[in-house]
């Protein structure tokens, strides 16, 4: 069986938590403020969601990226490699307007692959 987790507790994280929770489906949930700070959350999602750090959210094997596009580097950063895991970004960087900004998040994201790139 697949372990899940969701690194940001925001809107996006919660929601997906609650959800997750609501069909019987284990998940962890992670923020940049450590567990403790989940407490209350967790509390009322129920039982199969448990707060943990985002280093060990990270190493679930479907990882949901939940964070605000402005909090992204620094979500991921110290990180280890995926190593073949899933990862979604769910952190709503298409809505952003600022090119530059998307297109290095699309590397750093592309750099923690565990699969080389071809060379072009």
């Amino acid at each position: 069986m697949s372990s899940h987790s969701i690194i940001g507790s925001g809107a996006i994280g919660s929601a997906l938590a609650g959800h997750f929770a609501s069909k019987g489906i284990e998940v962890l949930l992670a923020n940049n403020r450590g567990p403790a700070s989940l407490e209350d959350l967790v509390r009322k999602l129920g039982p199969k969601v448990r707060a943990v750090t985002v280093k060990d959210a990270a190493k679930a094997d479907i990882v949901i990226l939940a964070v605000p596009w402005a909090a992204y580097t620094e979500a991921v950063a110290g990180l280890a490699p995926w190593n073949n895991r899933i990862v979604i970004d769910a952190s709503g960087r298409g809505r952003s307007t600022n090119r530059r900004s998307r297109s290095q998040g699309v590397q750093h994201l592309g750099s923690r692959s565990s699969r080389q790139r071809p060379p072009k």
